[in-house]
Order: C-alpha cells, then structure tokens, then sequence
C-alpha cells in the first residue's frame, strides 16, 4: 500500500476543499481505534473518518455506515464536549511527514472561542490520533504512550503535544532537483528505488520504485542510472509536477486482490494486473479498506462463535472421511454370504479341525480356499459368515444413515460460517449465536438480566421497478421469510448449489418485469458464498413451489417449477437498491 507523505498532502487539498468551513455536528467512536465525524454545512452533512487501527490508519471522507456502541465510550463523551459545534478551519500536513492536522475553533467553558487540533499520526503501529488544546497540551489521545512505552515522548493527557521526530530527507517541492540527485548519488551501490527511498521525504516504496522502473526502465543501481542522470531529472520533475496538479488515484488489483493503491497511475506491474481509477482520494481509500476493516469488524463482533462454527466444520469433515472408508469395507461383503452359502451345501464333504475348505464356487465353477475356524463345525463356520454378512448389512445401513446426518450437518455448519463471514452488526451476530443455542450446539445461559433479543428483521431492497426484495440474514431468518412472510405468489430466489439467503420479491405488488428479476437475482448472489464471482447461477420460483425439506435444521429445502438466470453480484449496485429499514 501507499499511504505516505505524498498521498497524504494530496489528501489533505481535496479534504480541505470539502471539509474547510464545516461545523462538528455529532461524534461517534464506532470502536476502540475509530472515530466518525458528522459535519454540517449549507451543502448538507458529510462523515469524516479517522482511524490509528495498525494495518489500515487513515483520514477520509466516508459515505459507508457504522455500527456504534450502545452506549458511548469515554473518549467519545470527552470529544463530544470540546468538539462538537466546533468549526473546522484548516487542514494541513507537515512538510511530507505522515500527519495530518485538523484545525478547529470551538467555544470553551467561558464563551470564548479557541483554536483546538486533532493531530493524526499515520505511522504503521505507531499509528495514534491525538487531540490537542489551546495550550497544546494533550487533553487525551486514542493510544497512551507512557515512558514505559516510548523514550522519545510521551502521549498522556495534559502532557506539551510534541510531534514525532522529522526524517533527515528532502522535501521535493522545496528542493531543487539537482540537489535531491546529489544525495541520490550518496549511496551509488544501492538500488535506485532505494536510494530516492532515502533522499525523498514522504515517498513510498511503490512509487520510489515507479520512478526508477518509469526512468530506465528497470530499477538499476545508482552508479548506472547516474550515466543518463537526465531521465532521473525528468522523472523528479514529471513527480513534482504530479504532486501540484489534478491526478486519477488508483488500486492496482491481481486478480480479486488489492496489492496496492497510489494518488496517481501506477505503470510498474505491465499487464499483470488490473486497475481501478477514482477521482477522489477519498472514495479510493473507502473501496481499498472497505473489506479488510469489515473483516476485522466479523472478527470482533463474531470470533468466537467463527472459531465454534470453523472446528465442528473440520471435526464433521473428518468424521465423513472415516464413515466413507468403513462403508467402502462394509461394500464388499458379498464374499461373506457366498462363503456361508458353498459351506453349508458341501456340509456332507467337510471335516472339523481343519483351517480351510477348498470349494468350487457354483457361479463362476472356480475353486477357492475358504478360511475355517478348527474351533467350529462346518455347520458352525457357515453360520458364523451369514452372522458375519448381516452384521456388515446392518453396518451399512447404520453407517449411510450417519454419513447423511454428518453431511447434512456439515451443510448446515458451512451456511452459518457463510452468514457470519457476512456479519455486519452485533445483532446480526446475536441472532445466529441464538440459532446455534436453539439447535442445541451452544449451552443457554439463563440470567434473569438477560432480556429477550430484538426479532431480526430481513434486509430490504427496492427493484428498479418499485418491487420490495427481502433476504434472510441467517437459517432461521430464511426459513421465516420463505414459510411465514412470502406468499405463495411471490418469487422466491436462491444459488444453485451454493450456501446463501432465501431472497424473496413481493410480486404482490404487481407483475415484475425482467429487470426486477435480474436486480432480485443479483441481490441473492451478493448476498451468498458465490459473492466474489464473475457468474452466478440464480434459480429462481413461485414460493408455493418451495418446501421444507424434512430436517430439524432450518433454513432446508427443496423446490420444483424454477428457472435459472446468471447474474454478476454488484456491490454498488446492490447498495443503491438497499431501501431505508435495514438495521
């Protein structure tokens, strides 16, 4: 990634233009390592994100949504008293380094109005957002550093705020080109990338290797890039120039995954990859951490009952492979019956006392060697085998009986995983936990505190058309909205083969048109394993031709009377059908 000195000074001009003159309307601390600003203007609210979480530390505008705390945190509390109605002046870095201020005017307990800052680092682990008064002194920080934790200064609350130590580079607005060339050549032996890496402050390694493979076309050595220094001088200045101008940021992807991101093009990678272009910086950084912060969110909100959920998936997967290598022996048990059938029909030929029999097999006319017990009679040995051969029988009818309730509970376990990985809020997390401990798989807890949860309710979306799409947000949901809330007139849509929501379009509304199946299609498929696909396999029918399968496992069926439509989930598209009642 390339979040650095360089990216952030642009970030700062497009944040000054949509921030600059806006008033602190609410404050929201969505966890530990996040902030959330509402601010108001004559042009409406926008949302200003801030967060010192170590692997995605940033500063944007925002358009996603946030699920805040029940009840606030104390941070929180403190920054709604000095913050809010407070005016946001200005915007600034400081000469390249990775911090980004925010200069606010705000009204103390007196009337009067001072200046108050938020300061963010954005320094890898180091990463902090600290807020600073009119004294500046800290009045509390996201993360405390006490001496015990940093030599070099101290983050505590009434403590002088002193910014991080500067980095000993050039800063290349304010550095003419030959003297950044000049400590370029200090280090003749290293890699060019590495050598700019060095002299110029606030560059990343991304675009400190862009600029060397831009130049000779590879990343040569200082001493062999110096010999034609002039492209080295274009390419500092063709940057310059990047940096005072209007540029496209871009995520550079290979295949589905994010490698890296830039405030301007990125040539390095050739056709290995693919890239997606923003006018907005801000709205790049909202796409590029979008999933990994979601992820995190999962992993907070559900770890646990992932962890659950993860180990019986690996325990039934296990149990399957040992029941099919016992019924692959249970199979072969044909020999059994036959070696009971060719004893007791020469019963009249055969001897006690010895290990074998040697007998012509009636079928085939061949002669096999038929192990005995010298214990037993012949009458004894063939009824020995046929107890042998109903024992096996049985055992396989046992064995499949098990191998189907193993599989079926193994889907089962897969879907809630699948709806968890999906988890966005602490009551879409409750209500699977709830699922699980109806099933019996987690111990209920009894406390009289405790209240009942709050019924979840399945998202809603609008087609194109004007038709509601409602989709179940776990096994349970799914089973209620297809058997309780759909009708049977209405259109009810799954993956084909693939674990996902029961989605339903209310066709009572009126005759939906092949758009409106389309975009219900395309919701189903966003909302299923198949999520991250190119084409996806929709079937969809009329509810009434949709049945419980006979299972105590919610959320199974079957279903008749369908067609199958291939669609490409969509998030953006899907997000601007989302109606107004999803919570």
């Amino acid at each position: 990634m390339a979040l650095d000195g360089l990216f952030l000074y642009k970030l700062s001009l497009e944040l000054t233009k949509d921030f600059q003159s806006t008033r602190v309307e609410k404050i929201y601390q969505p966890s530990k390592d996040e902030l959330v600003f509402v601010m108001r203007s004559r042009q409406g609210a926008k949302k200003l994100y801030m967060s010192c979480r170590a692997d995605s530390a940033r500063v944007h505008a925002t358009e996603q949504s946030f699920v805040n705390p029940p009840s606030p945190p104390m941070l929180c509390m403190l920054l709604r008293k000095r913050f809010t109605s407070a005016w946001l002046d200005s915007i600034e870095t400081d000469d390249f380094e990775r911090i980004l201020t925010l200069n606010f005017s705000a009204l103390n307990d007196f009337g009067d109005r001072v200046p108050l800052k938020i300061v963010c680092e954005i320094m890898g682990r180091y990463s902090n957002i600290i807020f600073v008064d009119e004294k500046g002194l800290i009045i509390d920080s996201m993360k405390r550093v006490g001496a015990s934790k940093s030599s070099v200064r101290e983050v505590l609350p009434l403590k002088e705020y002193v910014a991080p130590p500067k980095q000993d580079k050039l800063n290349l607005l304010k550095t003419d080109t030959q003297a950044i060339i000049s400590k370029i050549e200090d280090t003749p032996n290293s890699l060019l990338s590495k050598a700019i890496l060095r002299a110029v402050k606030g560059i990343s390694p991304l675009r400190a290797r862009e600029l060397a493979i831009s130049a000779y076309g590879e990343d040569l050595p200082v001493y062999e890039a110096v010999k034609e220094v002039s492209l080295l001088e274009a390419q500092l200045n063709s940057l310059k120039t990047l940096l005072q101008s209007e540029t496209e940021g871009c995520i550079v992807k290979e295949g589905e995954k994010q490698i890296a991101f830039s405030f301007a093009d990125v040539e390095q990678f050739g056709s290995l990859v693919t890239k997606q272009y923003f006018s907005s910086l801000s709205e790049l950084l909202d796409t590029y951490y979008l999933e990994r912060v979601n992820n995190n969110r999962r992993q907070q909100l559900g770890g646990e009952l992932i962890k659950l959920v993860s180990a019986n998936i690996e325990r039934l997967s296990k149990k399957i492979s040992v029941q099919k290598s016992e019924l692959e022996k249970s199979e072969n048990n044909e020999h059994l019956k036959l070696y009971g059938e060719l004893i007791n029909a020469n019963l009249y030929s055969l001897q006690s006392g010895v290990n074998k029999y040697t007998l012509t097999n009636y079928y085939t006319g061949e002669t096999i060697d038929i192990p005995a017990d010298i214990m037993l009679t012949p009458a004894e040995n063939s009824q020995k085998y046929y107890k042998d051969y109903r024992k096996s029988q049985n055992a396989k009818i046992y064995i499949k009986q098990q191998l189907e309730k193993a599989g079926e509970e193994l889907e089962y376990f897969e879907s809630v995983l699948e709806f968890l990985n999906r988890a966005e809020t602490p009551a879409e997390v409750g209500a699977i936990k709830n699922e699980l401990v109806s099933q019996g798989y987690i111990k209920k807890k009894t406390s009289k505190r405790e209240k009942s949860p709050k019924e979840l309710k399945p998202l809603e979306f609008k087609t194109s058309g004007g038709f509601t799409v409602l989709v179940g947000r776990n096994n349970t949901g799914n089973d209620k909205l297809t058997f309780k809330t759909a009708f049977g007139s209405d259109i009810w849509f799954h993956t084909q083969n693939i674990h996902g929501s029961h989605t339903v379009l209310l066709a009572r509304e009126g005759k939906p048109g092949d758009d409106d199946i389309t975009e219900a299609a395309g919701i189903c498929a966003y909302y299923s394993k198949a999520r991250d696909s190119a084409t996806v396999p929709v079937d969809y029918t009329l509810v009434k031709f949709v049945k419980r399968q006979p299972s105590r496992i919610p959320g199974r069926v079957f279903y008749t009377d369908y067609k199958t439509v291939f669609v490409t989930p969509d998030r953006s598209e899907v997000e601007k059908l989302k109606g107004d009642n999803n919570d």
